[in-house]
């Protein structure tokens, strides 16, 4: 008599792991749309909430210094499930938050727990997929950013138009919560643990690797210093609930996830002349963002083009570091990618951010030069 197999398919193993990705998604990137609310809500300022913002960072890093260099010692399926009961308590308590410093404390424990979730993901999606298919799985579960602008961060912010912030928050701890059991149905990693940490050391060696972590830095502090403001910027210009926040978040995602319709077009023209024509079209997009939002319309839809640039720039830089720097090794690319997050904290967290700041335009301009 042949026993039955409950453990999913190969291809459901990629779903599962996409929706890790959607799930870390739309509490990383929900507090846009509902930071009006919150200062509120919580009698805070805009000094106050760019600090809790910034905890979040912070937590990202401090896990970027302790894990990142570990990860392939560690257990990923179990490190993953213990950081998603992490961020599900995280979550709990930013929902329960009386004072922004609660918030604060809140915002650092879910980032500590996404930074071993989004590198142990990646690191995970590679060792469970041959290599001549790990590129294009990669792309599937990297396609979770797009699940969360798209379906994820609109969902949140009709929840707390429907309830409150609160609401939102509880949600997605519970959203967090389900894939302890989901990452759980995964199957053992397969791949050899290294033998010991990863320095920091050998990866600033790396040739190239320098200029890489500027570049990443040029994407990084012009995407979050322009989003996580902007939600607020269209609000209080228009007058709006936390819906106009969610629906350019939602634009931003369609136009992102509608960039794997120009793979081929992309792999024919090359990575490294492809990134560096984004990083120029996404300097002129910082300069052209303060006026599309002067209108309703514009401000809804030109966030399509944004998205669209900015994941052809990010997907062909990480085509460059996974398979030419880093010579594909999944803990080399974790270690590179979580390096970054110190660069932009103190930036997004600074008190002198604006909403949307045509200075993030520069360094796009300037990147392509290098």
């Amino acid at each position: 008599m042949t026993a039955i197999s409950t453990a999913p398919s190969p291809q459901n193993h990629l779903m599962i792991l996409m929706c890790g990705i959607a799930a870390v998604g739309i509490q990383a990137l929900m507090l846009s749309p509902l930071l009006p609310d919150i200062a509120q809500s919580l009698a805070a300022g805009p000094v106050e909430i760019g600090i809790a913002s910034g905890a979040y960072g912070a937590g990202v890093a401090l896990a970027a210094l302790v894990a990142a260099p570990r990860l392939g010692q560690w257990p990923k399926r179990q490190a993953i499930q213990i950081a998603f009961a992490i961020i599900a308590a995280g979550l709990a308590l930013c929902a329960a938050a009386f004072d922004w410093r609660v918030l604060v404390a809140g915002q650092f424990v879910t980032g500590l727990a996404a930074g071993v979730i989004i590198p142990g993901t990646y690191a995970l999606t590679a060792d469970l997929t041959p290599d001549h298919m790990r590129s294009r799985a990669m792309g599937r579960v990297i396609f979770g950013w797009s699940v969360a602008m798209v379906a994820g961060i609109p969902f949140a912010a009709l929840i707390a138009d429907l309830v409150d912030w609160r609401g939102t928050f509880l949600a997605v701890a519970l959203i967090s919560a389900g894939m302890i059991f989901g990452i759980g149905l995964l199957p053992r990693a397969s791949s050899t643990a290294a033998s010991r940490p990863v320095a920091y050391g050998q990866a600033l060696a790396v040739k190239g690797i320098r200029l890489a972590l500027i570049a990443t830095f040029v994407f990084m502090i012009g995407f979050y210093q322009t989003y996580t403001f902007l939600g607020d910027h269209v609000r209080h210009l228009h007058h709006a609930g936390a819906w106009l926040g969610g629906l350019v978040a939602c634009s931003y995602g369609l136009g992102f996830g509608l960039a794997v319709f120009f793979d081929g077009f992309i792999d024919r023209v090359g990575p490294t002349r492809l990134m560096a024509l984004a990083l120029f079209i996404l300097g002129i997009n910082y300069i052209l963002l303060p006026i599309s939002t002067l209108t309703l319309w514009t401000a809804i839809t030109y966030p399509v083009i944004w998205g669209l640039a900015q994941h052809v720039g990010i997907d062909r830089h990480g085509a460059v570091l996974f398979h030419h720097l880093c010579g594909g090794r999944p803990r080399w690319w974790c270690l590179w990618q979580r390096l970054c997050n110190l660069w932009v904290l103190r930036y997004v967290s600074c008190r002198h951010c604006k909403p949307v700041d045509r200075r993030a335009a520069g360094p796009a301009f300037l990147t392509p030069i290098g």
